[in-house]
């Protein structure tokens, strides 16, 4: 656990030493938020239907600010194939991927924070006492995406085209936690009351644990490849 912790603390100072990308990533995030309530808006639905549209109006800004943060999550490490020392040196290659994962999982939940409460306001849906149950939602597939996405993000980070790689990569397999996150959204603003037995909470669940545990496995050889 020590090492976790001394990977996590070194993964957060390179986090805050490229904060140019952080506030890049949000501000793209809070600008897709304005452009689609702007377009939207004038169309001139009702609350009903941007009620019913926001589910995936979420969803598809978390995976286009998600590609973002995690394209450059790994871009220091593969510098002189520092990853490999990083990996050689703790001696546990799954520390150092749910590490990176991790931080990555930080980074994107302030950029949902940031999308929810800002879309709330623009598109003027009245969701503000869900929020904590949206929130809890966007965070668990958040963590499936930032699972996914960290050891994708080591694939593509060694190819000339990372930028186009790594969605082509991640997208597919995502469709499984977006389409769940996005139906359980969809059970909260509707008022369906607990959705603690849902099948789409369990299968996000299932999703994360299988993620994380294939991703612990198989990154030592992803990096040393």
């Amino acid at each position: 656990m020590s090492t976790f912790l001394i990977l996590l603390r070194k993964d957060f100072r390179l986090l805050w030493k490229a904060k140019r990308i952080v506030v890049a990533t949000a501000g793209f995030a809070f600008l897709l938020v304005i452009v689609a309530s702007f377009s939207f808006l004038r169309i001139g639905y009702e609350q009903k239907d941007l009620v019913n549209m926001t589910p995936g109006i979420v969803w598809l800004i978390y995976l286009f600010a998600g590609v973002i943060a995690l394209n450059h999550s790994l871009v220091l490490e593969d510098e002189d194939d520092a990853m490999i020392g990083i990996v050689m040196q703790s001696g546990e290659p799954a520390w150092v991927y749910l590490s990176k994962s991790f931080s990555n999982f930080v980074f994107l939940g302030l950029i949902q924070v940031l999308v929810l409460v800002s879309h709330g306001i623009f598109f003027g849906v009245h969701y503000f006492s869900m929020l904590p149950q949206l929130l809890g939602i966007s965070l668990l597939g958040g963590l499936g995406i930032t699972a996914a996405g960290t050891l994708f993000a080591s694939i593509a980070v060694c190819t000339s085209g990372r930028d186009i790689v790594l969605p082509l990569l991640l997208f597919p397999l995502l469709l499984v936690p977006v389409a769940g996150s996005v139906s359980l959204f969809r059970e909260v603003l509707e008022g369906s009351g607990a959705i603690g037995t849902s099948f789409w909470l369990q299968l996000l669940l299932g999703f994360d644990v299988i993620v994380l545990v294939l991703g612990s496995a198989l990154f030592e050889f992803i990096v040393r490849e």
